[in-house]
């Protein structure tokens, strides 16, 4: 979401409660050796090793967000001087000097509230990728695959086992809408999981099925999305 040059992404905006929005930063540090670019307004994570990386940089369970980067200082080694960016860019784009750290600047504080910003120009490629389910790898590698065969695009989105637990009911088996408002596209599929037994591999499409703008071969208007990807890929197993 966050990017090199556009502030967009988790945004400060103020603190909880009445009071003035800090961006108050505490200095940490990167690896000068990570290849992973951490964008300004993204989430930072801590590791083990002392340093920061981004969001999902880490495995084998769950870790606990730091907060977000505002900046990146770093010595370059060429002209032995500070070089101060909005973000880190990985190592493989920039000359650090090594005998200096990599200064990350975060806003971590926990009272601090955010607004997500986002840019303009990501809609149409946002919105023109069919969002997919699926409870067997093969069969959405499959679907991958075809999907850039035919310049029809797919993402494929978690079926989060904990997810389950909104959709419970008290007077029925399940129910066809969650609790609250959030993770309505994981908890729809969970619902149509229901229905399916277990050893068949199965996908859901959630999607927009409309074109914002046009471009050659999708115009304004209903779009077909998923349906050339589904479709090539069941002629290729079944067809031949």
């Amino acid at each position: 979401m966050a990017n090199q040059s556009t502030a967009y992404g988790l945004r400060p905006i103020g603190m909880v409660g009445s009071g003035v929005n800090s961006t108050g930063v505490t200095q940490y540090e990167i690896a000068s050796n990570n290849t992973n670019a951490i964008f300004q307004y993204s989430i930072c994570v801590p590791l083990a090793a002392g340093v920061i990386d981004q969001a999902g940089a880490t495995s084998g369970g769950t870790t606990q967000a730091l907060g977000v980067l505002m900046g990146v200082e770093y010595v370059d080694s060429v002209s032995k001087k500070p070089v101060f960016i909005n973000y880190w860019p990985g190592s493989g784009s920039v000359s650090v000097d090594t005998n200096h750290p990599v200064k990350a600047f975060v806003a971590d504080n926990p009272d601090q509230l955010f607004k997500v910003a986002s840019d303009a120009s990501l809609t149409d490629r946002a919105t023109a990728l069919a969002a997919v389910f699926a409870n067997d790898d093969k069969l959405y590698s499959d679907l991958e695959k075809h999907a850039a065969m035919t310049a029809d695009p797919v993402w494929r989105l978690p079926l989060h086992k904990p997810y389950r637990a909104l959709i419970e009911s008290q007077v029925a088996d399940v129910s066809s809408t969650s609790d609250g408002p959030f993770g309505g596209a994981i908890t729809a599929a969970l619902f149509l999981q229901e229905f399916v037994d277990n050893d068949v591999p199965w996908a859901h499409f959630d999607i927009m099925a409309w074109n914002l703008g046009s471009s050659p071969g999708r115009p304004s208007g209903g779009e077909a999305q998923g349906l050339r990807a589904a479709f090539a890929m069941i002629e290729d197993r079944f067809g031949r």
